[in-house]
């Protein structure tokens, strides 16, 4: 756990349960702006359900997600995330066990433009929770 700083934050991002990718880790910041992009197929027809679960890096570099500290997670669906205005989502962290404001974090998707069946899309948080203590 980071004692004099704010979060080193990174997302890992699930859909139907299958790990797809991670993003970059963003150092010492409570407002993310993740540069990673996730191009993934979309399904009009199928449920595609999305989980995004941020973690404070502790061991850096470490692909090991028990050595780093679980924020929170949020989960929408393919179809939510795609029929929003503006295909953006922003969502409540939310942590098991834990009442109170764990920030939020933003998804914005948009059609690959050689296949309505390819979506990529972007992650960013807001008000992550502070490490300094």
């Amino acid at each position: 756990m980071d004692t004099f700083s704010n979060s080193d934050a990174f997302c890992v991002v699930y859909i139907n349960g299958i790990e797809i990718g991670r993003t970059e880790v963003v150092y010492d910041s409570q407002t993310p702006r993740f540069t990673t992009q996730f191009q993934i197929d979309y399904f009009f027809e199928e449920k595609q359900d999305v989980l995004i679960v941020c973690y404070d890096e502790d061991k850096k570099g470490s692909a090991d997600l028990r050595h780093h500290e679980l924020q929170g997670e949020i989960r929408c669906s393919m179809a939510e995330l795609m029929c929003a205005d503006g295909t953006s989502v922003t969502k409540q962290i939310t942590k098991r066990g834990r009442d109170g404001n764990h920030g939020s974090l933003t998804l914005h998707a948009e059609e690959m433009q050689m296949c309505s069946e390819h979506v990529s899309f972007q992650i960013s948080g807001k008000k992550l929770v502070n490490k300094d203590g």
